[in-house]
């Protein structure tokens, strides 16, 4: 009877494996904890799942050690074609300087459905869920990292584009230019870098963000930065956001009426005055200006390096940058994600995958739905209204979706880089109820029982003053323009309607005199930023979600209401009368 490979128990802190350098063995982590608790140990980012031969395994693999005692390990090592093992080796070596390292390569269960190299043991299927979702603590717990960009080479002229954009060589250039030139570079440096366009990498680089970059020899780029002089991961996303955040504002700026860059107060960025500029006046020239700024914002935001780090207002940032990357495995969308946005899956769940290619289209699919609901549970309860703080979506494909498809899909373009301030702490508490695909809002001081005294909401008394921001498609890969483009509406007047709003924060009252609003606007006294709700039927807590708006009124222009709970559903119903529901859409 042929002896089972030993597989350490789960251990949610640290990794089952490590990788030693010297010996080219691999260990139980808990063999070794004693001396990497002293000595600690490193971790490797880069990309080889494109390039992995999965019916070819590598020669002369690590072999496994467990206590004391030599065998093969339990599972085949993929090569990766243009990546010499042994050169890895020295490059790890010489970065890391560590005996012990965690290489998923090598450290995790490797394998595909009718390949050579496969995973027949369900148990190593389970393990290697296991190790994906606990990488944040792997990553926590590493003492050294290496960010290996192992297709670049510094010293050659295709890595010449990448250097460029990392020292935002852009910055005496006509805003065209740098509309044109940014574009470019960015396709150009995600083509032939891999790193910045894989799955993995995007967690990785958040979770990494101090890391310097290192090209195939494992040189760093010298930049100049301050502190560091070398270019980080961190410094990929300083070029894309400043010059988002720069359109985002210029975008708000044109909604209030500014045209022109002159007789604008101080402290306004150079980039959003020529922004500003570059649109112009209010005709059809500026209009096709409008749109090919807002795609290449679009597409500022689908590279997956605009608000490329951690915290709560970049949640819809990562979830749109992933849109964009590649996953060999389509349930990575989300298991990839779960160490950047700090995700726990409920009741101690280990992320699956689907190995059996027989399955049919409709099983396949349903399938993924699993996947996307266990990951949207513990997202939506993590981040709560950051989820929804996007545009009004006009595409019929999103109310055709359900909640975790809505927020996981990544079609949904953010909107934090128009908001200067976070949103307030009080609001209602969200929970996902999976059977009904509703979500249910409770306000935080009802617990359990719904408080309708407590009020959140509010209605309208009076005209009001409105911005609202669109987005006429979903699709990113949608080729007719504007494909997944934000819109933000100039403000108008608008009279006062049946629709109710949730006061998300309060913002400040702008100069609109180039408006042509008349006197009414002198009379404005308040601003909010607000989810949009259209109820069905007055007087029912029934309605549709209507994304973000912003409103600016006097004193006596908004009353509040109370609402005890909303039934928040994914898709409009046939009827909308129903008492105590709320159908966000």
């Amino acid at each position: 009877m042929v002896e089972s490979p030993y597989i350490p128990p789960p251990d949610p802190e640290h990794p089952r494996w490590l990788l030693n350098l010297q010996r080219g063995e691999v260990v139980p982590y808990k063999d070794v904890a004693s001396q990497v608790q002293n000595d600690g140990y490193g971790i490797i980012s880069y990309t080889w799942g494109m390039w992995a031969d999965f019916d070819t395994p590598v020669k002369n693999p690590p072999t496994y050690l467990v206590g004391g005692k030599k065998t093969d390990l339990p599972w085949q090592i993929p090569t990766v074609a243009g990546l010499d093992l042994e050169h890895a080796i020295k490059v790890l070596n010489r970065c890391l300087g560590m005996q012990y390292v965690w290489w998923d390569w090598m450290c995790v269960p490797q394998g595909q459905s009718n390949r050579r190299i496969t995973l027949p043991d369900e148990e190593l299927k389970l393990v290697k869920g296991d190790e994906i979702s606990k990488q944040l603590k792997i990553y926590q717990g590493a003492r050294k990292s290496l960010i290996w960009l192992h297709r670049t080479r510094w010293n050659e002229a295709d890595s010449l584009r990448l250097q460029t954009y990392l020292k935002e060589g852009f910055g005496q250039e006509t805003f065209e230019e740098v509309l044109c030139d940014l574009r470019i570079s960015l396709r150009l440096i995600q083509e032939q870098e891999p790193w910045l366009t894989s799955g993995w990498t995007l967690q990785e680089g958040v979770l990494l963000q101090d890391s310097l970059l290192r090209d195939y020899s494992g040189e760093s780029l010298p930049c100049n930065f301050i502190p560091s002089p070398d270019a980080a991961v961190k410094h990929l996303s300083l070029p894309v956001t400043g010059l988002a955040d720069d359109i985002a504002k210029a975008f708000l700026m044109y909604s209030e009426g500014w045209t022109t860059s002159q007789g604008m107060p101080q402290g306004v960025a150079e980039k959003v005055k020529q922004a500003i500029d570059y649109l112009g006046p209010n005709n059809d020239d500026s209009q096709a200006k409008y749109e090919r700024v807002a795609t290449f914002f679009t597409d500022l935001v689908r590279s997956g390096l605009v608000c490329y780090w951690s915290g709560m207002p970049m949640v819809l940032y990562i979830l749109s940058g992933a849109a964009s990357r590649r996953f060999t495995m389509p349930e990575d969308r989300c298991w990839a994600l779960l160490g950047a946005l700090e995700l726990q899956l409920d009741n101690d769940r280990r992320p699956w995958y689907n190995y059996n290619l027989n399955r049919t289209p409709e099983e396949r699919a349903t399938h993924l739905r699993a996947v996307k609901t266990a990951f949207f549970i513990p997202l939506l309860r993590r981040f709560q209204w950051e989820l929804f703080l996007v545009p009004r979506v006009e595409d019929p494909t999103y109310h055709t979706l359900s909640w975790p498809e809505k927020v996981v899909h990544g079609g949904v373009m953010p909107l934090s880089l128009f908001f200067i301030k976070d949103i307030n702490t009080d609001l209602p508490v969200l929970e996902y109820i999976e059977a009904t695909d509703e979500i249910i809002s409770r306000s935080k001081s009802s617990g359990c029982t719904p408080n309708p005294t407590e009020k959140k909401y509010i209605q309208l008394t009076e005209d009001v003053f409105v911005r609202r921001y669109r987005q006429r498609r979903l699709d990113p890969s949608e080729p007719i323009r504007p494909r997944g483009t934000i819109e933000v509406d100039q403000i108008r007047r608008e009279e006062r309607s049946g629709l109710i709003y949730l006061p998300v924060m309060d913002i400040p009252v702008p100069d609109a005199s180039r408006l042509g609003l008349e006197n009414s606007w002198d009379n404005v006294e308040h601003g909010k930023r607000c989810v949009e709700i259209q109820l069905a039927d007055q007087g029912e807590s029934c309605g549709y979600f209507r994304g973000i708006v912003d409103l600016w009124g006097t004193s006596n222009a908004f009353e509040a209401i109370g609402y005890g709970e909303f039934k928040f559903q994914s898709k409009r119903k046939s009827s909308a009368k129903q008492a105590g529901r709320c159908i966000m859409v």
